[in-house]
C-alpha cells in the first residue's frame, strides 16, 4: 500500500494524509508509520501483515494507547499517561525513540522524538510511598526534592499535616497499657529521612495532579519482598491452585505489574470473559497481603468469593481470637479462613488486622454510603479505614470516576499497591483521566482480536437490524417534540417486538438474553411472551440478590430455561458463560460503555469451535429516529477492536433457506400471532395514555442505588452523544 497518498485507513477517523512525511529508501519493508500533527498528540499507524507482529504489539501497546485495531491496521496514540506507564516498565528514553527508528517506514520528526522526551525525563524521580498510615513522596535527590517542595499544592498540603499534629490534643496521644487498639498501637512517629515530604492523605489527589502537570508523575510501588521481614506475622499464606495453565497474556500482565519484588498500582483491561479475575487473584497470590476488593454489586461480591476459593489454597490460621477491646470481631467464617464478605447483605465479621493478613470482598456502595449506619458496621468501616492495605483491587474500575466513589482512593482508604481491572476504559465523559491520576498508568490491554483468533474468545457476529416503526407509533413520533416520549415511542415500538420474536424461533435452543434499559418495554414483553407459553426469567433493579442468582443458575444449568430478560443490572459483574445470543432491544442513548459490556457478556469460549461464528449480537434500531445516531455511537467502541456490524434492512433476511413467498406467509403468520397483536393494542394503549397524563417512563436505572451514581455524569451530558 502507498502511504504517500492520502488513503481512507481507519474507521471515524476520516482520510489519513502522509504525503508530507520524509520516507526511508527501505519503507516498503518497515511495518510502522509515526507522525506528530501540529497540537495533537503523535500516532502511530501499523500495518498488521508483518512477521515480527506480536513484538511491535507488545512494544506499541507499551508505550501508547490502542485507538483502532481492525484485522489490516492498528492505530495507537502516545501520550503522558503511555509513555509514563512505558517508563514504568523499565522502558528509557532513548529505547523508545531508536525501537521506533528501527521499525519506522518514515524518519521521526523533531516534534515527536521531543514529545517522547519531554514526556519521560523525569521519570523515576519521585515516587509517593504510605508507611505507617502516612503518605511521603521521596525524592531521587535534592534538587528534585527543592522542586517539588515549592509546588504551591505540595507546600500547602505539607504545612496542613504539620497544623493538623500541632493540634492534635495531648490526650488523644495517650494509649492506658491493656486498652491498645489492635490499629492503632502507641508507635512514636520515626523521623522523616531525607528528601521526603509529608503530605495530608485528603490531599492525595490534588498533590498528585498538581505534580504531573509538572510532569512528575509520582509512581505508587510497592517493595513487597523487602518489606516481608517487618510484614512477618501478617503474610497471607495462600497459593494458586492450577487447575489448567495461566493463559500467556494473563501471565504477561501479572509480571507487568509485579516483577522483581516491587508491585506497580495502575489499571490491566482485558475483555470480558479472558480472565480479569484470575489475574487480580494471581496479583493476591504475589504480593500475599492484607487485600481489599472493591465490586461493583453483592452478586459480583459473591462471584469473587467463588472463584478465589475455587483457584487458591489459603491456610487456616491458628492465631485468631479476639481483638483485646472487641469480641464482635472472633474471626467464625464458615471456613475458618480470612476471606470476608462486606456487603449489605454479608457481613462476616473482621480478623486481627493488625496481627494476621486476610481478604476482605466489599462494594462500591457499601463503602462509599454517607447515611447512618448502625454502631457495629460503622466500627467495622472505621476500622477498615485505619488499615494499611497491602493491596485494593478495584473491578469494574471505569465505574470508579463517579465522584462518591472517587472519594474511596482519595482520602477513606489507604493502599500500597492499587490494581484497576476492565474490560472498557472508556466513558462518555473525562473521567478516565482522573482514574490514571488516582491510579497510575495503564498496565496491559489485550487485543480482542488476536484473543479470538487463539481460542480465548468467542467468535461473534455483529448484527444492527433496522426497523421500520409501526404507522401509528411513527405518527405520534412526528407530533411530539419531548425527547423522553419520542424515545419511549421508537423503544417500545411494536415491530421490534415482532423481530424478537422472529430471533428467538430462529435461535430456538441457544441461550439468550434480551436486553432493555426501559423497565416499561421490558415489563411488556414479560407479559406477551407468556402468552406463547416461552420458559423465560426476567431480572430488574427490583429482583432481590438471591432471586438473581436462582435465576442465573437455572439459565446456566436448566437445558429448559434458555431466556433471560435482562435491565441494566445485567450489563455489569454477572458471570453467564453459556450465553451466545444477545438481542439488545434499547440501550442507554451512545454510551459506548453499556455496549462493550453487554457485548461481553457472550464472549466467553464456546464448545462450538468449527463454526465461522458460535455467539451472536444483535442490535434493534428503530429507523428514522434519534436511535440510529445513537447506534452509531455506541458501537464505536466495537469497531475501533476490529468487530464489524452486519446490517439488516428487511426483516425478512432473518428467515434464512425459504422462497420469498413462504418468508411472505411467515411474516402474515407472526403478525397475527396473538401475542403480537396483543403487543400492539395494550403497548400503545400505555404508551399513549402516558403522553397524555404526561407521565415518565420507566428506566431501570438502579442497581442497588449503584447505576445511579455510575451513569449520573452520562445521563448530565446529553451532548456528549452526539
Amino acid at each position: 500500500m502507498d502511504f504517500k497518498k492520502p488513503i481512507p485507513i481507519m474507521p471515524f477517523e476520516g482520510t489519513k494524509d502522509f504525503s508530507n512525511l520524509s520516507y526511508k529508501d527501505d519503507s516498503k519493508y518497515k511495518p510502522v508509520i509515526a507522525v506528530k500533527s501540529k497540537d495533537s498528540n503523535p500516532r502511530i499507524i501499523l500495518q498488521t501483515n508483518t512477521n515480527y507482529y506480536k513484538e511491535i504489539v507488545d512494544f506499541l501497546v507499551a508505550i501508547g494507547e490502542p485507538i483502532v485495531r481492525t484485522k489490516n491496521f492498528h492505530e495507537y496514540e502516545l501520550n503522558k499517561f503511555s509513555l509514563y506507564s512505558a517508563s514504568c516498565m523499565g522502558l528509557e528514553t532513548s529505547d523508545i525513540i531508536q525501537i521506533l527508528e528501527n521499525i519506522s517506514k518514515n524518519v521521526l520528526q523533531k516534534d515527536l522524538k521531543e514529545f517522547i522526551e519531554d514526556n519521560t525525563k523525569t521519570y523515576g524521580m519521585a515516587r509517593i510511598m504510605l508507611k505507617n498510615k502516612r503518605y511521603f513522596i521521596v525524592c531521587k535527590n535534592q534538587e528534585v526534592f527543592k522542586k517539588i517542595s515549592d509546588i504551591q499544592e505540595v507546600r500547602i498540603s505539607h504545612e496542613n499535616i504539620i497544623h493538623k499534629k500541632n493540634k492534635k490534643p495531648q490526650t488523644e496521644q495517650m494509649v492506658i497499657e491493656g486498652l491498645k487498639n489492635d490499629i492503632e498501637e502507641n508507635i512514636p512517629e520515626e523521623p522523616i529521612p531525607e528528601n521526603y515530604i509529608e503530605i495530608d492523605p485528603e490531599d492525595f489527589g490534588t498533590v498528585k495532579e498538581a505534580c504531573e502537570k509538572r510532569k512528575y508523575f509520582l509512581l505508587e510501588e510497592f517493595s513487597f519482598r523487602e518489606e516481608e521481614e517487618k510484614d512477618k506475622g501478617k503474610i497471607l499464606n495462600i497459593s494458586i491452585r492450577f487447575k489448567s495453565p495461566v493463559r500467556a497474556y494473563q501471565e504477561k500482565a501479572l509480571n507487568i505489574m509485579c516483577s522483581n519484588g516491587v508491585a506497580r498500582s495502575g489499571i490491566i483491561v482485558l475483555p470480558c470473559g479472558a480472565g480479569k479475575t484470575l489475574v487480580g487473584i494471581l496479583a493476591i497470590c504475589t504480593i500475599k497481603r492484607n487485600t481489599i476488593i472493591i465490586c461493583n454489586n453483592n452478586v459480583s461480591v459473591s462471584q469473587w468469593e467463588r472463584e478465589i476459593k475455587e483457584w487458591v489454597n489459603i491456610s487456616k490460621n491458628d492465631n485468631k481470637g479476639k481483638n483485646n477491646d472487641d469480641k464482635k470481631n472472633i474471626i467464625n467464617n464458615a471456613n475458618n479462613e480470612n476471606i470476608c464478605k462486606f456487603t449489605s447483605k454479608y457481613r462476616d465479621p473482621l480478623w486481627n488486622f493488625d496481627k494476621e493478613a486476610g481478604i476482605l470482598i466489599t462494594s462500591y456502595s457499601m463503602l462509599s454510603y454517607t447515611g447512618n449506619r448502625s454502631k457495629e458496621v460503622q466500627e467495622s468501616i472505621d476500622r477498615m479505614k485505619k488499615v494499611d492495605w497491602g493491596l485494593m483491587i478495584i473491578d469494574e474500575v471505569q465505574l470508579l470516576p463517579a465522584n462518591t466513589f472517587m472519594n474511596i482512593i482519595k482520602k477513606q482508604y489507604k493502599a500500597h499497591c492499587k490494581l484497576g481491572l476492565t474490560a472498557t476504559l472508556v466513558r462518555e465523559d473525562r473521567g478516565i483521566e482522573n482514574l490514571h491520576l488516582m491510579l497510575g498508568p495503564k498496565l496491559y490491554e489485550a487485543n480482542w482480536l488476536d484473543l479470538q483468533k487463539d481460542g480465548f474468545l468467542a467468535r461473534v457476529k455483529c448484527i444492527e437490524i433496522w426497523s421500520e416503526m409501526h404507522p401509528d407509533f411513527y405518527e405520534k413520533y412526528l407530533q411530539i417534540d419531548n425527547s423522553e416520549y419520542k424515545k419511549g415511542l421508537y423503544v417500545s415500538n411494536p415491530n421490534k417486538y415482532l423481530i424478537t420474536l422472529l430471533l428467538l424461533e430462529k435461535h430456538k435452543g441457544d441461550k439468550i438474553i434480551i436486553f432493555s434499559d426501559n423497565l416499561f418495554t421490558i415489563k411488556q414483553y414479560d407479559l406477551f411472551l407468556k402468552m406463547k407459553n416461552i420458559t423465560f426469567r426476567m431480572i430488574h433493579g427490583d429482583i432481590n440478590d438471591k432471586q438473581r442468582e436462582i435465576f442465573l443458575k437455572e439459565f446456566k444449568e436448566g437445558s429448559g430455561m434458555n431466556i433471560l430478560l435482562m435491565t441494566k443490572v445485567g450489563d455489569i459483574s454477572i458471570d453467564i458463560p453459556n450465553a451466545n445470543v444477545i438481542i439488545q432491544v434499547s440501550s442507554h442513548y451512545g454510551s459506548r460503555m453499556q455496549e462493550a459490556q453487554r457485548f461481553g457478556r457472550i464472549l466467553r469460549p464456546k464448545k462450538d469451535i468449527f463454526s465461522e461464528f458460535n455467539a451472536f449480537f444483535y442490535t434493534i434500531v428503530t429507523k428514522n429516529t434519534e436511535e440510529m445516531k445513537y447506534s452509531n455511537k455506541r458501537h464505536r467502541f466495537l469497531v475501533d477492536q476490529g468487530y464489524y456490524f452486519n446490517i439488516i434492512n428487511d426483516i425478512k433476511q432473518l428467515i434464512e433457506n425459504k422462497t420469498e413467498e413462504e418468508k411472505n406467509e411467515i411474516l402474515k403468520k407472526f403478525e397475527k400471532d396473538e401475542s403480537y397483536e396483543g403487543y400492539v393494542n395494550d403497548t400503545k394503549e400505555k404508551v399513549f395514555e402516558k403522553i397524555r397524563n404526561n407521565e415518565k417512563f420507566e428506566f431501570d436505572y438502579n442497581d442497588q442505588k449503584d447505576s445511579d451514581k455510575i451513569l449520573a455524569e452520562e445521563e448530565n451530558l446529553p451532548t456528549n452523544y452526539e
